[in-house]
């Protein structure tokens, strides 16, 4: 089939770490470890996806489109169409091996949902294959959605539909931060303006994970805490998780060591703090929406969807001061952050008009 298909790593500068020892392979792929995995590429362009997303950086969109458009042919070639929606077979959540076998995981339909979503909008503002985006807008509308399960009256999400991970439900299977990072961190499909029956079974799940799924987690540290922030974890015990993470977990330099990832790991502290201090979600920009409102917080020009760059200060559990800077002139919707009072709106430091937001 056409388009580019990952292994389950990859090195620096087209380094090749999935090689497996002479004599040794894993079933159904060779030398080489794929693991069952299908979605590394997706997950590869979520990172030039959320770059372009806060800049529209049209050098930047011409430069990393030809690779989008790779991934995107993979995808529409191999999903199937099953009683009028797309689903996702052969394919593994975990690194199960052996090609894979789960149906509809939640990892691969956020990470899949959002290639389509963000190459229809590169697209757009490039100009380039128009001819295409009817099929991709029918991908992302008619795509599966998030497998959910009704356990003991409570509503869970489900690792997939079926196939090995159909049986991580409640909290405490290994690896919560799987799903997760399909639905909410760093795809962004999940957030804060998301469905609320959703929003919260994601909050529940996240609220009951165990310790182990915080601290000194094998594989999840880069994930973990971001992910929570994003779908609105109670930022008090968010905060004391990941102090006591780094208290037990890193080094005098700063470096956190878990058992698994890499560079990423560099990310979580600033990611996570990002998140709880600004989102934008469905093109709503909120300040401080993850934040313990009674700690004087203030942030300075951090970046967001639409390449606006966004400062503003919390002080006495009130924003004191709110300024957005747009790069590329985007429309801009606010959240406001004074529910039931209006708002004064200066342009360029002069006063602009008043506006009344409930």
């Amino acid at each position: 089939m056409r388009g580019a298909y990952y292994d389950v790593g990859i090195g620096p500068k087209a380094l090749e770490s999935t090689f497996m020892p002479e004599g040794y392979e894993m079933p159904g792929e060779g030398n080489r470890m794929f693991l069952g995995q299908k979605s590394n590429g997706a997950y590869a362009a979520v990172n030039m996806l959320m770059r372009f997303d806060h800049t529209y950086d049209l050098a930047y969109a011409r430069r990393v489109y030809p690779f989008l458009r790779e991934i995107a042919d993979f995808w529409e070639d191999f999903l199937t169409l099953e009683n009028g929606r797309y689903v996702i077979t052969g394919d593994a959540l975990g690194e199960v091996g052996n090609g894979g076998s789960d149906k509809n995981n939640c990892l691969s339909l956020g990470l899949v949902r959002r290639v389509f979503q963000g190459i229809l909008e590169v697209g757009a503002e490039l100009h380039v294959d128009p001819e295409r985006w009817a099929k991709w807008q029918d991908i992302t509308n008619r795509l599966s959605g998030f497998p959910t399960v009704v356990v003991d009256g409570v509503r869970r999400i489900r690792g997939a539909e079926t196939g090995p991970a159909a049986s991580r439900v409640g909290p405490n299977r290994d690896n919560s931060r799987m799903e997760l990072s399909g639905m909410a961190w760093p795809t962004g499909i999940v957030g804060l303006g998301s469905d609320p029956s959703l929003l919260k079974v994601l909050q529940d799940y996240a609220r009951g994970w165990p310790e182990r799924e915080w601290i000194n987690h094998f594989n999840g540290f880069s994930q973990t805490f971001p992910g929570a922030a994003r779908i609105g974890y109670d930022p008090r015990d968010l905060l004391a998780k990941l102090r006591k993470q780094l208290t037990v977990g890193s080094f005098p330099n700063l470096m956190v060591f878990v058992g698994g990832g890499g560079i990423e790991n560099c990310s979580t502290v600033p990611a996570t703090i990002n998140e709880m201090l600004l989102q934008t979600h469905h093109g709503v920009m909120r300040v401080f929406p993850v934040w313990p409102k009674e700690k004087p917080a203030r942030f300075a020009r951090l970046r967001t969807h639409g390449a606006f760059l966004v400062s503003a200060e919390l002080r006495g559990s009130e924003v004191q001061s709110l300024e957005i800077e747009s790069e590329k002139g985007r429309e801009c919707i606010l959240e406001n952050p004074w529910p039931g009072h209006g708002l004064v709106l200066s342009r360029r430091g002069q006063r602009a008009e008043a506006i009344w937001v409930p």
